[in-house]
Order: structure tokens, then C-alpha cells, then sequence
């Protein structure tokens, strides 16, 4: 049986049966046919954001990596797309030499968007949680010609 003719509810259970049961490559391949046969199709987001996670459950971070950026650029505003972004910068960060600089920018778009209310509660916390000490970091950094920047905020 191909998993491209199983209708969508059965393949979501298929899916999370595989997850549950730690078959990220299958899971993978559940949402790597999905978008071959529907790429434009409604729940094409979702498939990419599964697709990339379980990329990331596997150990394929290279691949996961483009898969959360391609979200991103296709589907810029969707919540898949906002989780993307949580996502993408958790696998920056846990780099040897992570380009916070990159992190930062998704992980601020992220907060911003759970602000606004249009990313679910967990990545909004998260994205929270992952750009705190970030900010942090920015503070502590050296100003050429002025030296380090401190925090003028005073305790009351």
C-alpha cells in the first residue's frame, strides 16, 4: 500500500504512530510523499514543519536545517513557519561556533509574533526562553570606542 493514497486523517495517525514509536524516518517519508503529491496543497506547511522535525529527530541536521528555512520562505506567515524559526535557531545555537546574530533575528520574529498572538503558547514561550539570554549577551558586548555596554536599568 502507498502511503500517497492514504487520506489525510489516516495518515496523521500513521505519522504519529511512527513518532511515538521513534520511526523519525518514517515519519519522514510519510511527510516527503505528502508533499510530493500535494507541495500546494493545505497542509503542504505542516508537511515541510514535519518533515524537517523528524529530519531533526533522526540526526539529519543539515537537512532539517533547509527544510525549516525552506518553511520559512514559503510559508512566511503560516504557524508552521513561526515554529520553523524556534526550531531553526535551537539547531543554530547547539552549534560548535552558533551565529547568534542569525538565532537572534528568527528568535525575535518569533517573540513578536507570540506578542501578536499568532504562534501557539509553547513556541512562543520558547522562542522566549531561547532569545533571554541572547539579549543578555548583547548587553555584556564591547562597543568599539565607547567600551562595554552596561545596563543603566537600576534595581528599585
Amino acid at each position: 500500500m502507498r502511503w500517497g493514497k492514504i487520506i489525510p486523517e489516516q495518515r496523521r495517525q500513521k505519522t504519529q504512530n511512527f513518532y511515538a514509536q521513534r520511526k523519525f524516518t518514517e515519519a519522514g517519508n510519510l511527510f516527503r510523499d505528502y508533499l510530493g503529491s500535494s507541495a500546494a496543497g493545505p497542509l503542504a506547511a505542516a508537511a515541510q514543519f514535519g518533515l524537517a522535525a523528524s529530519q531533526e529527530a533522526s540526526g539529519s541536521f543539515k537537512e532539517a536545517t533547509g527544510n525549516y528555512e525552506l518553511v520559512i520562505s514559503l510559508h512566511g506567515t503560516a504557524p508552521e513557519a513561526l515554529q520553523a524559526r524556534v526550531a531553526l535557531a535551537k539547531l543554530i545555537l547547539a552549534q560548535s561556533n552558533p551565529d547568534t546574530g542569525k538565532a537572534k533575528e528568527l528568535l525575535l520574529a518569533a517573540s513578536q509574533e507570540s506578542q501578536a498572538g499568532r504562534i501557539p503558547g509553547f513556541w512562543g514561550s520558547e522562542a522566549e526562553r531561547m532569545l533571554a539570554p541572547l539579549l543578555v549577551q548583547a548587553e555584556k558586548e564591547v562597543v568599539p570606542d565607547k567600551g562595554p555596554i552596561e545596563d543603566t536599568k537600576k534595581d528599585k
